[in-house]
């Protein structure tokens, strides 16, 4: 592939390109068809919508109410509402929320409802959800609530019990729930067999981020991490178990990085020119201001701590197929939220990094904020 470096000044952007450049075998455009969500053709031309939702942790209520903001959910029967567009939610499911096998038949049945009008429902693993199949239940809420729904499940399937990872870890109450989501488990392998990253058209999504390292790998941790989770492969550490890992790293989605010229950024340009891609969308790490973009709109950072655990609101990013990117936001806790009730849209040029840091200045300074980057979730 032709890679081009002279965007990326200084050691750093040199050191991206050459790691790129050295390990990927693949022409960018065939990555990214390799990486590709599977979709239907379309009965009509053009391009579909494509709507992201970050990190949800065990609350059905915000997820519906994001989506219904969105139109991607009818407000009243919470049906699915978009068509033929997309769906992709960036992981993170799973833990410190009450509703989370909930969630999951719901991403299951909603999925089912896109299918059958042309449209598809599509994840991305989170560190959660691996943390859950390895047997961490760190995070999971005490008591019942957490372990509950999985004995539940397993006393209805009447499956053997697999042996989880953390096994020698579990208390009594957790087995259940261990069982259904070890490597396959009936979760596990029904519901998390999802890959490390996808591509739709020309946006990459993955939890955490995919480093220059990354990118030879990508197909290879796809597989692999979906024979794993099926419970029909080892462990593949490098791409689920390490703090730089796609689930883990926080590379790009750091609040206070500079917008524009950061080493990130650098390695972040070149990974899109190496995977065909022109932007990224990451969850992993809750942003203060809400879903924003940074690098000049290369990367979209969307966990925006919608879960009651966090108190954030619940947000959406519209990739339009007219071209136009933007993000739906609601107060989940607010009266009517779920019935979409509240819901602001907000121009993607007011989500930028660049913007905000610079309003925040202003606010800092006491200066005025320009009526056409203020944010209309500031009031």
């Amino acid at each position: 592939p032709t890679f081009g470096p002279a965007f990326m000044p200084g050691a750093a952007g040199l050191l991206a390109w050459a790691l790129v450049a050295a390990l990927h075998t693949l022409s960018p455009s065939t990555l990214r068809a390799r990486l590709a969500l599977p979709l239907p053709p379309r009965t009509v031309g053009g391009e579909r919508d494509v709507f992201a939702i970050g990190d949800v942790h065990g609350d059905l209520h915000a997820l519906r109410a994001g989506l219904v903001a969105a139109g991607v959910l009818e407000a009243h029967t919470h049906r699915w509402a978009a068509g033929d567009a997309v769906l992709v939610q960036t992981g993170d499911l799973l833990d410190r929320g009450p509703d989370e096998y909930a969630l999951l038949r719901f991403m299951r049945a909603l999925q089912r409802q896109a299918r059958a009008v042309g449209g598809e429902v599509a994840m991305v693993l989170g560190n959660h959800e691996v943390l859950n199949i390895l047997g961490d239940f760190s995070y999971v809420l005490s008591g019942k609530t957490g372990y509950a729904p999985f004995d539940r499940l397993l006393a209805r399937s009447r499956e053997p019990l697999p042996p989880s990872p953390g096994q020698e870890h579990v208390f009594p109450h957790q087995r259940g729930r261990a069982a259904a989501l070890a490597p396959g488990g009936l979760v596990a392998r029904t519901m998390l067999d999802k890959p490390v990253a996808l591509t739709v058209g020309r946006t990459l999504f993955v939890h955490g981020g995919v480093l220059s390292a990354h990118v030879p790998r990508l197909i290879e941790w796809n597989a692999a991490t979906r024979a794993f989770v099926r419970g029909q492969g080892a462990l593949p550490k490098d791409a689920l178990a390490r703090a730089d890992a796609p689930l883990w790293t926080r590379r790009y989605s750091r609040f206070d990085a500079p917008p524009a010229d950061d080493d990130a950024c650098n390695e972040l340009r070149a990974v899109l020119d190496a995977t065909g891609c022109e932007r990224m969308v990451v969850g992993h790490t809750p942003q203060p201001c809400g879903a924003n973009s940074a690098c000049d709109g290369c990367v979209w950072r969307i966990d925006t701590g919608m879960s009651a655990f966090y108190g954030g609101p619940a947000e959406v990013l519209r990739l339009g197929a007219d071209g136009q990117v933007s993000v739906a936001s609601v107060d989940p806790r607010a009266s009517g939220a779920s019935d979409g009730h509240g819901v602001v849209w907000v121009p993607a040029a007011s989500r930028s990094l660049e913007v905000i840091m610079s309003e925040r200045e202003k606010r800092a300074s006491g200066g005025e904020l320009s009526a056409a980057s203020r944010d209309p979730l500031d009031g």
